[in-house]
């Protein structure tokens, strides 16, 4: 298994993304220079899920922005996505597991997080026990950006972009800051989320989106 290269590849490329540079590499900024983004079909998009507190409980003793590292699991022969998702002070949040080659499941203590099914012709998520989501009503392209993608989330759209080294997460409001940039991190990456990523209920969405992105097909 080799470390994603965060330098010389967009690492959105293994979602299927290309990049789009100008003068001054890919624009960092939200909606609407991101570009339009259409919303999912109806029959799935994403629909009501149940409540649960907006920070993790193993998160809230770390004020300001988090950062959460993927750490592989060792002797992973099958090179399927298994790795656990660290926090403050090394501490295990989440746990990434596919002990079945077509399902990949986020736990932390509390039992299933997200489940991920790989399969033809449409990956399949469910998040906090929500119904089933084809991946393209959860992950949608946006129109005339191909370096870009939107998230929908409870009816909400948020966007990823890229430019050679890291790519960020924009809500819709946000006209500055991302709430949350992905960089290369020994041995795979780490995200950096902001206080309003927590605030928003959205951290858990965003690793699921960026677990599908990285590892389009369900390996590593």
């Amino acid at each position: 298994m080799q470390s994603p290269d965060f330098t010389h590849l967009n690492p959105l490329a293994a979602g299927g993304w290309s990049e789009e540079r100008g003068k001054e590499g890919l624009s960092r900024t939200p909606h609407p220079q991101v570009g339009h983004c259409v919303p999912p079909h109806p029959t799935y998009g994403v629909l009501p899920v149940p409540s649960y507190p907006t920070a993790h409980p193993g998160l809230t003793s770390s004020p300001g922005t988090v950062t959460l590292r993927f750490i592989p699991v060792p002797n992973n022969h099958m090179r399927l996505v298994n790795c656990h998702i660290l926090g403050p002070n090394n501490a295990a949040v989440y746990s990434v597991t596919s002990n079945d080659p077509h399902v990949t499941k986020i736990r932390d203590d509390n039992g299933d997080v997200a489940v991920i099914e790989w399969r033809s012709p449409s990956t399949m998520v469910s998040i906090r026990g929500g119904k089933k989501m084809r991946r393209e009503d959860f992950l949608t392209n946006t129109d005339g950006k191909p370096s870009a993608q939107c998230m929908w989330w409870q009816t909400t759209p948020y966007f990823w972009t890229a430019d050679d080294t890291c790519f960020y997460l924009y809500a819709e409001s946000i006209t500055s800051l991302p709430l949350a940039i992905v960089r290369a991190s020994e041995p795979l990456f780490e995200i950096e989320a902001a206080p309003e990523t927590l605030q928003r209920g959205v951290l858990e969405p965003a690793l699921v989106s960026l677990i599908m992105i990285q590892w389009s097909q369900g390996v590593m």
